[in-house]
């Protein structure tokens, strides 16, 4: 939203979906408390990197732990958060990051991940013959956006953003009857195809994906996408 707004758009902040910690921490702890036996850990978004640490509280990870991320956020969080990735691929997804990982049979690798991740990286990767422990560390739940937000969305607006499909699912949950119809008015850009995928699956249509799928991209779409509505008026 900020840079929008540097761009002088009015950006509506409209938080659809929020996170909280896996009720049940056991677990993870019982993960953490081998941590030294993994040979990777990899994290495929910033929130998996911010929960995670908070239960590793400040340690030192082991030194011959490799990090592998998903995106350029995501990196940047494991660098704050933990130390610098080991590796990140050049496309920001899940399928290019098992790509990258390479020859991975016989090792050990933790994924500290969101409780409705999708089994693509897990399954790629127990494919390949790697020990995967997929751990559930927190979980999306709605958001609670304010009557005044939701009533200044149902106006209508020129442009929608998604960044996950659970963003998408959990918008058109608050807007209710609404949602058709704001959709159906507005340019739709969605941060990566698997986002698009989610709103394709609601019955609306997607304007543009973002290249690269990072933020800077999202923000570059919508710039486009706007401009292009502007031209063709």
């Amino acid at each position: 939203c900020t840079a929008l707004e540097q761009l002088g758009a009015e950006a509506i902040r409209c938080p659809a979906i929020a996170f909280e910690p896996m009720s049940d921490a056991r677990p993870l702890r019982n993960r953490l408390d081998h941590i030294a036996d993994y040979d990777w850990i990899v994290f495929t978004s910033s929130n998996g990197v911010r929960f995670f640490a908070d239960a590793w509280s400040d340690r030192a990870l082991p030194a011959e732990l490799r990090i592998a991320v998903v995106g350029s956020s995501t990196a940047e969080a494991a660098a704050a958060a933990l130390r610098r990735p080991d590796l990140i691929p050049d496309r920001f997804d899940a399928e290019h990051l098992l790509d990258a990982l390479g020859e991975v049979r016989g090792r050990r690798i933790l994924l500290p991940q969101a409780e409705a991740a999708r089994p693509t990286l897990a399954d790629g990767l127990a494919g390949r013959g790697a020990e995967v422990d997929a751990v559930p560390i927190y979980r999306t739940v709605a958001g609670d956006p304010s009557a005044t937000v939701l009533e200044d969305v149902r106006r209508g607006v020129d442009a929608l953003t998604f960044t996950s499909p659970t963003t998408a699912v959990y918008f058109a949950e608050l807007l209710g009857a609404d949602a058709l119809r704001v959709a159906a008015s507005a340019a739709i850009v969605c941060i990566g195809p698997v986002t698009a995928a989610a709103v394709r699956e609601l019955g609306w249509s997607v304007d543009a994906v973002a290249e690269p799928h990072t933020v800077d991209g999202l923000v570059e779409a919508v710039v486009h996408q706007i401009a292009d509505a502007h031209a063709s008026r």
